[in-house]
């Protein structure tokens, strides 16, 4: 996956810009709104759910739009992958009728 991420990221002149992030260390909510900014993916990472989870406004707006702009989802994945900043998602899961 690393090296996927750091081949997308090259190609797409972002591996040099990639910031920097140090679990415990990296302010979490900050190195979110950085790479936010990067990926031109306003408001993905703020959600009620914490920095690390993906807000399901934001994805469900990508997904809604007539031709949805993977380039930032794809961004954020590369980005998750080579900086080690865990990303998560809420799902629509829902417990089976008995």
């Amino acid at each position: 996956m690393a090296s996927e991420a750091r081949k997308w990221l090259k190609a797409h002149d972002l591996l040099d810009r990639l910031p920097v992030y140090q679990p415990g260390v990296t302010d979490d909510a900050a190195f979110g709104r950085e790479v936010e900014t990067l990926c031109n993916a306003k408001g993905a990472f703020r959600s009620g759910y914490g920095p690390h989870v993906l807000s399901p406004d934001w994805l469900m707006r990508r997904a809604n739009e007539p031709h949805p702009n993977m380039k930032p989802m794809e961004c954020l994945l590369a980005i998750s992958a080579m900086s080690g900043f865990k990303m998560g998602f809420i799902g629509n899961e829902q417990i089976a009728p008995e």
